[in-house]
Order: structure tokens, then C-alpha cells, then sequence
């Protein structure tokens, strides 16, 4: 099992209550909504769905007006 101390702030705040209470699913999907609401609002991209959101974001493909890319910080051998 995972410590909240290894969570990234933004995942604990929208799961520690639900996990406090032992709702451990919703707990996580709260925190998946909010990573998705964040990376949304950061590329300007609420225009899609939150699957083909993340599929266009890290898309290999040159960026396109209106939707922007990500690209990994690290070297691609350490996307763990």
C-alpha cells in the first residue's frame, strides 16, 4: 500500500477524506478527476473527454492550434 506522504499534494487533497472514511475507489476516482481537471485547465483543453484528453495530450504528433502537447521532462527510459 502506498503512504499519503508519496501522493503529490493535488492527489491526497481530492482523496483524503473519502480514504479517511475507507471509500478507497471513490477515493482514487476523486483524484483522477482532479489530475484530469488540472492538466485540463493548464492546456486550455476542456473540449474533450477526459480519455481522449490524456490520448491527444501525449500524443506523439506535432501540436496542432488549440491543442497543446505534453512531452516527458526525463529522459523516455523513466516514465515509472
Amino acid at each position: 500500500m502506498v503512504g499519503s506522504v508519496l501522493l503529490h499534494p493535488l492527489v491526497w487533497s481530492a482523496a483524503q477524506r473519502l480514504w479517511n472514511d475507507c471509500r478507497f475507489r471513490h477515493a482514487m476516482a476523486a483524484a483522477a478527476e482532479d489530475v484530469s481537471g488540472q492538466m485540463k485547465q493548464l492546456t486550455c483543453r476542456n473540449d474533450v473527454p477526459d480519455t481522449s484528453f490524456w490520448q491527444q495530450a501525449f500524443l506523439n504528433a506535432t501540436a496542432e492550434p488549440g491543442k497543446p502537447r505534453l512531452r516527458w521532462a526525463r529522459r523516455p527510459q523513466t516514465k515509472t
